[in-house]
């Protein structure tokens, strides 16, 4: 019988059916992209980065949680496996890094609530309160270190920036996770978050992380829209670059961050409407 780490390992490729070595087999290929067209293959994107050409490894895994990964941004996994999922982002570039955080968690949000919203789980209301208050948490410590929503210059140059960005990683990882719950839990796999681990509870880092990257992936490219969401978050992105890297040059403002709270609150309506409270995503000093 296959163990439960190794299950967590492997999990992605079997949800997401992307490109994952099997002994003697590979599992179907992204069959919504056409070679050459789009975005890159979404079966890519942990290979990539990957030291083993496969899949990231503990090391790597734990690098990310540690804070490790981020110290030198354009070497950075998790910035890697954006730049493939969401778009190529200036690793220096902490503004335009934020925004494509934001997205994602509007992306997670939208596959959440999707998955939660179809769920026979009996559980499936604490999932939609424990996503709600995840997502929550994430748009609170992105929100707080960009200066397009503050207002403030420089609101991400704080004291203690490897902190901070292990904050944002972890948060945006835990509603990757939240988001996932209801498949995990049809599956009998048990899921909890990334904190409650690092503070010595039950489960695997490596695994979490692992699990996350690729709940990031699913979103990415839900049943119902395909890879439109991966296109269009490229073409964003790609509105704030210089005109002579191929951009348009566009300035960034909080308006930019409002345009994808559209998709958050969408996704909070179902959720609050699933979960029986009444719990904003956006937190209030930032609406």
């Amino acid at each position: 019988m296959i163990g439960a780490a190794r299950f967590l390992t492997i999990l992605p490729c079997l949800l997401l059916a992307a490109g994952c070595e099997t002994p003697g087999q590979r599992i179907a290929e992204d069959l919504s992209q056409t070679a050459g067209e789009g975005p890159p293959k979404l079966s890519t994107c942990l290979r990539s980065i990957s030291e083993t050409g496969e899949a990231i490894t503990d090391a790597q895994a734990r690098a990310i949680v540690a804070g490790e990964d981020d110290k030198t941004p354009e070497k950075s996994i998790f910035n890697k496996f954006l730049d493939c999922v969401a778009g190529d982002v200036d690793p220096q570039n902490l503004r335009l890094r934020l925004l494509r955080g934001h997205m994602i968690v509007a992306v997670l949000a939208t596959y959440g609530a999707y998955n939660v919203g179809f769920s026979t789980d009996p559980d499936k209301q604490t999932h939609a309160a424990t996503l709600l208050a995840r997502i929550e948490v994430a748009e609170e410590t992105l929100r707080r270190a960009s200066e397009d929503v503050t207002g403030k210059a420089n609101a991400g140059d704080a004291y203690h920036p490897t902190v901070d960005t292990l904050t944002r990683s972890t948060a945006v990882f835990d509603v990757a996770l939240a988001a996932e719950r209801p498949t995990l839990s049809r599956l009998k796999v048990f899921a909890t978050n990334i904190a409650s681990v690092v503070a010595g509870g039950a489960g695997s880092i490596p695994d979490l992380v692992r699990t996350a990257l690729g709940a990031i992936r699913k979103a990415a490219t839900i049943d119902l829209w395909g890879n439109a969401y991966r296109i269009d978050m490229r073409a964003f992105l790609d509105r704030f670059k210089p005109k002579d890297k191929g951009g348009q040059g566009e300035t960034l403002t909080k308006q930019h961050w409002l345009m994808w709270d559209q998709d958050i609150n969408r996704a909070c309506d179902i959720l609050q409407a699933v979960a029986g409270v009444k719990q904003h995503c956006i937190p209030a000093e930032f609406r």
